[in-house]
């Protein structure tokens, strides 16, 4: 049936793929000869040559229209003048008529749609034949023709007359890329798909004819599988119905002669169900005539007899296991019990331990760094005291690795999302191990890639932190040569930071187990070198925390390349963020020298803590650094001279007997209710996550490990007295030789903060861009001369008059890393007092703002 159906839809798919090409090659023909009758189109008879087209028109009504178009694309000549004096020279025909004889493929009307059926909402499809017209070897223009797409569907019509006995047959004209160009109007413009269900169907290709190459069609054929196999359909019916009269009539039959079967069964199940219920089993018959009914019985009885049994068995078996299930838990409840009461035992242990030995030390790192500040010390008593300074720092280390890893084990590790200059970030830490590396003679570089992002987001201290210590270590491993820092970055892989060392180098050996706790390459390595065997472990998991990777590589007495890659988004800093960030980062000192200049204390401080020693270290590094400092030894007392003075900022010991620090915050916050809040800074020697929470549960804003480092403890000073109520007042500014105070004011109220913090952020990055201008005079003049301006107009005196500098340099020939010098200087300090002050003006807005 299926092969019959197949075999005509094959005849009549060919027959219209066949009178396709015969259709396409004939009009082909038509337009080629015509495009060859040199002595109608050479001359200018556009009403002859008008007649000819209608003719030929009218001769192929399927020519929708045929126009002769001259060699700049402007028809000439026209079948009912439509279209004469169109550019039509970015129409595909044109192009392709140019080239010579071609037909293209179905397209939509553009131009004509408006004449031939500017009524009608649904597009007219054309298929265009077209042919170049010389006269003598000159081209003289392209002559086309639009063959509606109708005479396609009259083919179709016509093939399907001669195939009336397949029933709801269907012609459908497939392009070369698939698409339905002829067929169902739902499936117009759709793609084909030749698996389709619920069809037969036969594909036939056109294949072209003579110089015509065809354009790809196929013809598809199909018939519905439902109509094509009808007669199959009526004779399954007819055997379906036969076989459920019969299957009826068994049925009824066997329903008789089951009901005589069955009465005897249907009472034995009767009599099952009710033993199952709970009847005895005496109730089940066992005499039955019925030899097969007799046998059930027996087996049924038998059956739930061992059923019983089996159930006694099960009862005392589970009696014994819910005793050992009881017995088990209790055994587990117990284990867990002691395994908590471990870990908190060993949390108890760290942070006594931790603080134990952390309170000491602060005292001997402190006293060490304000003695190596002294004046005038012996080379021999500096050189004592910068050996117990070394001790006592390698004893933090050891401390803060077995802290961290405790942290990380215990999946306490939080991370923070700072924002924060990479590059900045890079060179900060680099000079941590300056001193180290130049006492043993090493050479310290610094390789950053012009790709490095300005600012990123992600956990600023733990990349410092992954850093310094494979800086450390390289500068600890190396006896001779150098140790680099470099740095680039890439959008698929993030940020990419390397330390290579010319240092002793690990064996292929050792470096499988470099990254694992507590391991150094050999026992060598710990007598010579010291350390926990902690820090590549600790550096790899923060790594790997942070969504990146940790990976060496090294050769044996050649040195190790430590590869750090990590996922760190790219951001842009808000401009107040910005200068603070760059001033601090270029002159950590500058902010102290700009405050202070006028002999006025830069805060007061009240400094919270139960050991003498501990405040006398703390007191001496802030007074050097020109702050007021009010001591207190416990919380109570700190309580009752918040009450009757002012203070800046709070720094709060946590261990102190009677008042804790928690306590005494937590009723300093209550006092201070809904008004101006003094920001309170812990100082900890527990910095576990679990007590990091719970300072900031009793409303302190910061923590500081103990021992307390000079640098960091001045830095987070700075930091957070910019918050306090006290920094509402207005920021100094430098002599108005560098900065003119005044006219910047006068800009603020003309223009609002908004716009001269945005002419901030434009200042610093034409500043930041001068560097790479160096090599084109000109460019750096004009970038100069631009500058001069851009400064000037806010006061920013100095900058101004180095940026003129710069531009004369450019002019003369002069020294160009002197001038660029002097605009950094400059730009330091006009750039950071005029941030201050802006945020100021800005903070002061605000408040007014509030209050009314």
């Amino acid at each position: 049936m299926r092969e019959a159906a197949e075999r005509q839809l094959s005849q009549a798919a060919h027959q219209m793929s066949e009178r396709l090409d015969l259709h396409m090659f004939e009009r082909l023909g038509d337009i080629t000869t015509a495009a060859g009758m040199k002595t109608l189109f050479s001359g200018e008879d556009r009403d002859g040559q008008r007649a000819f087209l209608e003719r030929l028109q009218r001769a192929v009504p399927n020519y929708a229209w045929i126009g002769l178009a001259g060699p700049d694309g402007r028809v000439l000549v026209s079948t009912s003048g439509l279209l004469e004096g169109e550019d039509v020279s970015s129409r595909p025909w044109f192009a392709a008529g140019r080239q010579g004889a071609a037909a293209l493929d179905v397209h939509e009307a553009k131009l004509l749609q408006r004449y031939l059926a500017p009524d009608k909402t649904e597009m007219l499809r054309f298929v265009d034949v077209t042919a170049p017209v010389y006269d003598e070897g000159r081209f003289i223009g392209v002559l086309a023709a639009h063959l509606s797409w109708d005479w396609v569907d009259e083919v179709r019509r016509a093939v399907l007359s001669t195939i009336s006995d397949l029933d709801a047959s269907e012609l459908l004209v497939i392009s070369h890329d698939g698409k339905i160009l002829l067929g169902p109007r739902s499936e117009l413009g759709s793609v084909f798909d030749p698996g389709q269900q619920g069809f037969v169907t036969v594909t036939a290709p056109t294949a072209g004819m003579a110089q015509f190459k065809g354009l790809g069609w196929s013809v598809v054929a199909r018939q519905p599988s439902t109509v094509a196999f009808l007669p199959v359909t009526a004779l399954t019916w007819a055997i379906s119905l036969m076989g459920i009269l019969l299957a009826a009539f068994a049925a009824f039959v066997g329903g008789k002669v089951a009901t005589a079967i069955a009465r005897p069964i249907s009472r034995l199940a009767d009599q099952a169900a009710a033993v199952r219920d709970g009847a005895d089993i005496s109730c089940i018959e066992t005499g039955s005539r019925f030899i097969e009914v007799k046998a059930l019985s027996d087996v049924l009885a038998s059956a739930f007899r061992a059923r019983d049994q089996k159930a006694e068995e099960l009862l005392t078996v589970n009696t014994l296991l819910e005793d050992r299930v009881l017995f088990r838990t209790q055994q587990l409840e117990e284990a867990r019990a002691r395994a908590e009461k471990a870990a908190q035992a060993k949390s108890d242990f760290l942070a006594t331990v931790s603080h134990e030995i952390r309170s000491p030390l602060n005292s001997v790192i402190g006293f060490a760094d304000l003695l190596l500040d002294e004046p005038d010390l012996a080379p021999d008593v500096s050189r004592r005291i910068n050996l117990i300074h070394s001790a006592g720092s390698a004893l933090t280390t050891v401390i803060n690795d077995i802290l961290d890893w405790s942290k990380i084990e215990a999946g306490k590790v939080t991370l923070n999302e700072d924002v924060f200059d990479p590059s900045s970030l890079l060179s900060t830490t680099l000079e941590l191990v300056e001193v180290q590396a130049h006492s043993k003679g090493l050479q310290l570089n610094l390789s950053i890639d012009a790709d490095i992002p300005f600012f990123v987001q992600g956990d600023m201290a733990r990349l410092r932190q992954i850093v310094l210590n494979l800086l450390n270590n390289a500068v600890k491993f190396t006896h001779a040569g150098s140790v680099t820092l470099a740095a680039s970055h890439a959008s698929h892989t993030g940020l990419t930071i390397e330390v290579c060392d010319t240092g002793i180098g690990i064996s292929p050996e050792q470096l499988g187990g470099l990254f694992d706790r507590f391991h150094q390459a050999d026992s060598s390595i710990e007598r010579r070198f010291g350390g926990t065997g902690l820090g590549l472990a600790i550096s790899r998991s923060l790594a790997e925390l942070m969504g990146g990777t940790l990976e060496a590589t090294s050769q044996l007495g050649r040195g190790s390349i430590f590869k750090l890659a990590l996922p760190m988004k790219e951001i842009q800093k808000p401009v107040t963020d910005l200068y603070a960030s760059h001033a601090l980062l270029t002159d950590q000192k500058l902010s102290s020298r700009v405050k202070g200049q006028h002999g006025m204390p830069l805060g007061r401080i009240l400094l919270v803590e139960d050991l003498a020693v501990n405040r006398e270290v703390a007191t001496t590094i802030l007074e050097k650094a020109g702050y007021s400092v009010v001591e207190a030894e416990s919380g109570n007392r700190a309580i009752e001279l918040a009450a009757r003075e002012r203070f800046g900022l709070i720094l709060m010991d946590i261990q102190m007997p009677g008042l804790n620090g928690l306590a005494a915050t937590t009723e300093l916050r209550r006092r201070m209710g809904d008004g101006p809040a003094t920001p309170i800074i812990a100082l900890t020697a527990n910095v576990m996550s679990d007590r990091v929470e719970a300072f900031r549960k009793a409303g302190m804003d910061d923590y500081l490990a103990k021992p307390i480092n000079r640098l960091a403890l001045l830095a987070k000073v700075e930091q957070w007295m910019a918050f306090s109520p006290d920094s509402l007042s207005e920021p100094a500014a430098p002599n108005s030789d560098i900065f003119d105070r005044e006219t910047f004011e006068e800009v603020i109220d003309l223009l609002g903060v908004a716009r001269v913090q945005k002419s901030l952020h434009e200042i610093a990055e034409r500043l930041s861009s001068l560097a790479g201008m160096i090599d084109d005079h000109a460019v750096l003049g004009k970038e100069a001369h631009a500058l001069v301006s851009m400064t000037g107009v806010l006061g920013f005196t100095a900058l101004a008059e180095a940026c003129r500098g710069l531009e004369k340099a450019c002019q003369t020939g002069g020294e160009l890393n002197a001038a660029l010098a002097a605009i950094g200087q400059a730009s330091v300090v006009c750039l950071h007092a005029a941030s201050d002050l802006a945020a100021f003006r800005d903070r002061e807005l605000t408040s007014e703002q509030l209050a009314g």
